[in-house]
């Protein structure tokens, strides 16, 4: 009996003695483990952080891109075309084109296509219009400061009722080349194409078109015109207004 106590005490002795590396050898090997996958983790969440505020600043771009309105504008002399003439074409009015080239009088759009500025007025031309119609009296000077503007001074009298006395500067629209204004001569009873400038103040506005019949620089110049705050003389139908001709 006493044999079969020891045999089995030693048997028990060499089990746990079996076992226990076992158990010890498991504890390394998952601490290990542990510790590269928190290794791993640090060093991979720097370029995710960076990644995402790389796809940021692009997408920023993206959208700046997007949201960009106009074209790229390229002045030969700031002094030849109005400030006002400059912000409306940088705009384009939802008109697809990215490059404008204002250069000698002419407009380059895209690098193809040219369009020229109104040769009517002549540059640095004064010229005194007048007309009547009814109890209207009507003298309009203007002169052509640059390719884009005109200095203009207005004056209207109505008998029997007030005078207005109006000067300023109008300018032509950023996007005068997509069409002329059409006026009809009521004297020689013909239609004409014309250059519309317009000046524009809060709600006033002052519109005035020139050219002449045969669009020639040799023929005498004729200018309609049509403005509100008018102040006592009530009209601001262009149709109230007469032709005026060049004096």
């Amino acid at each position: 009996m006493k044999n079969k106590t020891t045999i089995l005490f030693i048997l028990i002795i060499l089990i746990s003695c079996q076992s226990k590396p076992e158990i010890e050898g498991k504890n390394p090997k998952i601490e290990s483990n542990e510790k590269i996958e928190t290794k791993v983790r640090t060093i991979n969440e720097e370029p995710v952080e960076q990644n995402i505020q790389e796809e940021k600043e692009n997408k920023i771009e993206q959208n700046e891109s997007k949201s960009k309105v106009g074209a790229d504008i390229f002045i030969d002399n700031d002094s030849y075309y109005s400030k006002k003439f400059i912000s409306e074409i940088s705009t384009t009015n939802g008109v697809k084109i990215e490059r404008i080239e204002l250069k000698n009088g002419k407009m380059i759009l895209n690098k193809n296509d040219t369009i020229f500025f109104p040769e009517l007025p002549k540059l640095n031309q004064k010229v005194k219009f007048t007309g009547r119609k009814d109890n209207l009296a009507i003298a309009l000077t203007i002169n052509r400061i640059n390719y884009t503007s005109i200095e203009y001074y207005i004056e209207i009298a109505e008998f029997g009722n007030s005078t207005i006395n109006e000067m300023g500067i109008a300018d032509i629209g950023g996007l005068f080349f997509l069409g002329s204004e059409s006026d009809f001569d009521e004297l020689s009873g013909e239609s004409y194409f014309s250059t519309e400038f317009t000046n524009s103040n809060d709600s006033c506005y002052t519109n005035i078109r020139i050219r002449n019949v045969e669009d020639s620089p040799d023929k005498p110049l004729l200018a309609k015109f049509n403005k509100n705050c008018n102040g006592k003389i009530m009209t601001s139908n262009l149709n109230d207004f007469p032709t005026l001709k060049e004096k």
